[in-house]
């Protein structure tokens, strides 16, 4: 039985794209906009949800291809590693 070999480094370059527009778009609507408290507070409410399930996905995904990464040990410290690592970020940043 052949095994399917799927590289999920491109799902996660571009969830990594996705999430450096969100936290800039957090950022501005926190420290940049004048717009009400209100409307900041729903709105964090809605991101937060976003960063907790981000970085759930990340840091189960991270930890995953970590064990299971088919190339040599030096490769996963450049492609495995820091992606479990931007998944604990996520979540703290959820929190």
């Amino acid at each position: 039985m052949p095994v399917l070999f799927v590289d999920p480094l491109d799902l996660w370059l571009m969830l990594l794209g996705t999430s450096l527009l969100v936290v800039a778009y957090w950022v501005y609507l926190n420290y940049v906009s004048g717009r009400p408290e209100d409307y900041k507070r729903s709105v964090n409410r809605n991101l937060a949800f976003f960063f907790l399930l981000l970085g759930l996905y990340a840091f189960i995904t991270g930890l995953w291809a970590t064990f299971t990464w088919p190339l040599p040990g030096a490769y996963n410290i450049v492609l495995m590693d820091p992606w479990a690592v931007f998944g604990v970020a996520m979540l703290l940043l959820g929190v």
